[in-house]
């Protein structure tokens, strides 16, 4: 009985995943705590039933650490803006799912109670950005440009968005930029009353990548994402739409820590 029991306990251990290497995501700093309980362990979940196989994810702590990692090529997927998927298919990744174009956005938003309502109004004041190798900070570092307004906003890098926006709420910053997968999980009552839009660029797609290899999980892990919900993705069937300056910069400091 005792050798009965010890093998039906090594049948079901091995049988809640039928693959021994693990699924490994990575994601950037634009994933938070929040949007990985309510987005992206539903979505795991959904991946190791598919798949049978383990799941597991790296959230990078910066764009410098999110570029950092994908040259290392230690994850099978990686979720990241259109102008690291440019650079990735330089490193032997491939175009794997692209996240709907359909009402995404990239905001700046400052307190509701603020005298700040147009890009004007941020002369002499202070714009929250996450690092100017993130999509969202290129875009409005070129447009702060274009409009002859770069020299007259202190831009700040750091934190995410979460935190950021955190800071405009309590007074310590007087504007930020968000983006929409970040944007839509907050409540109504805090768009509405508690903060408002300053402006807004049309984002890029934010597409999954796949590394070389492990083409047999490729199929199980597309399937799910193209049956999502929460988010709408789809395959990449149309051109890649990147900013050539910023795919520059992360290059540049890509090249930078190899010499």
């Amino acid at each position: 009985m005792r050798a009965v029991s010890l093998v039906f306990l090594m049948i079901l251990s091995t049988s809640l995943y039928a693959c021994e290497t693990p699924i490994r995501m990575l994601y950037g700093p634009y994933v938070t705590l929040l949007m990985v309980q309510k987005l992206l362990t539903p979505m795991h979940n959904r991946v190791e039933k598919a798949s049978g196989c383990e799941v597991e994810y790296t959230l990078a702590s910066s764009f410098e650490d999110l570029a950092n990692k994908l040259v290392e090529l230690e994850h099978d997927f990686a979720l990241v803006p259109a102008s690291y998927s440019a650079i990735t298919l330089e490193m032997g990744y491939e175009r794997f799912v692209s996240i709907s174009e359909e009402n995404r956005y990239i905001y700046i938003v400052a307190h509701a109670q603020s005298n700040i309502h147009s890009l004007n109004d941020l002369t002499g004041k202070e714009l929250l950005s996450i690092s100017p190798l993130s999509e969202s900070g290129a875009s409005f570092e070129q447009l702060l440009r274009e409009k002859q307004l770069r020299s007259r906003v202190k831009v700040v890098n750091g934190n995410n968005y979460e935190q950021n926006i955190f800071k405009v709420l309590s007074g310590q910053s007087d504007s930020a930029i968000a983006i929409s997968i970040y944007w839509d999980q907050l409540d109504d009552y805090m768009k509405s009353k508690k903060l408002k839009v300053v402006s807004k660029l049309k984002s890029r797609p934010a597409e999954f990548v796949k590394r070389f290899g492990r083409d047999h999980i490729a199929q199980p892990v597309r399937n799910v994402l193209l049956t999502e919900t929460a988010l709408t993705w789809e395959l990449p069937d149309h051109e890649l739409q990147y900013n050539q300056e910023l795919k520059e910069a992360i290059s540049a400091y890509i090249n930078s820590g190899m010499n």
